[in-house]
């Protein structure tokens, strides 16, 4: 089972401060560990010979020493990861959608690019996905929302002196029955009025913020269609157009010669 990022978080020591780098990426000439030339053989590592067999001839001595390279010749390119599982699939891959989690392959493609020499694909592959919302359906969407809560406000005020005229009708004694919480009792006419204008008024209302909904999401999947139709199919209906026009005026021209 794959430990928990918070479990390695908890049990990593402390550094001290001390800088802990991920990958490093190192570049430049390189310098030989043996600056005066190749060490001497040591006697003592020459394997033995097993019993029963001729010692193997020595290797002829090189007539000239051949000059030590000290330095590289061409910079160095090495990439060095502190990771020796983060291609694992278990690491970056959604097993769910089947998709990438992380960016640990476009970072090993990015590193081969790099060290091949060459670094054209690398901010592609790095570019984070970024949703490029238009505009115009979202100011129209900002605006239809303040016009809508502020209709709702004052739908609410209604209602709440409506139900404020319900109140006084109590207080004044006036709710003997049904207001009085008898709920068998039979509602005086200006108690029935009252409660008719209030469920009439509370439909209206309902009604009118449900309208208000539908024609906001009308006027944006028209905008929507509008834009789709532009994007995909006008370029191609002009070209298609062009080629028709183009087709005529050959035909017409062959048919005068």
């Amino acid at each position: 089972m794959r430990p928990s990022p918070m479990d390695i978080y908890n049990m990593w020591p402390a550094s001290g401060g001390r800088v802990e780098n991920i990958a490093v990426r190192v570049s430049g000439n390189l310098t030989t560990a043996f600056p005066n030339g190749a060490p001497p053989v040591d006697a003592a590592a020459t394997p033995e010979t097993p019993a029963g067999e001729q010692p193997a001839a020595p290797a002829p001595a090189p007539t000239e020493q051949a000059a030590a390279l000290r330095t590289s010749t061409t910079p160095a390119q090495i990439v060095i990861v502190a990771d020796t599982d983060f291609l694992a699939d278990d690491f970056y891959v959604d097993p769910q959608s089947g998709g990438t989690a992380a960016d640990n392959a476009s970072f090993a493609l990015n590193a081969i690019d790099v060290l091949g020499g060459s670094d054209a694909l690398v901010s592609l592959r790095s570019r984070a996905p970024s949703e490029r919302a238009m505009k115009l359906l979202t100011d129209m969407e900002r605006d239809a929302q303040r016009r809508i809560e502020s209709r709702q406000r004052e739908l609410e005020a209604d209602l709440q002196e409506t139900r404020t005229r319900l109140d006084e009708l109590q207080a004044r004694g006036r709710g003997s029955g049904f207001f009085a919480g008898d709920l068998g009792a039979e509602l005086t006419p200006e108690e029935q009025a009252e409660v008719d204008r209030y469920q009439a008024r509370e439909g209206e209302i309902r009604t009118e913020l449900r309208g208000l909904v539908r024609d906001l999401r009308g006027d944006i999947d028209r905008l929507q269609a509008l834009v789709i139709f532009i994007n995909v199919w006008l370029a191609p209906l002009l070209i298609a157009v062009a080629g028709l026009f183009l087709f005529w005026r050959r035909r017409r021209g062959g048919a005068a010669r």
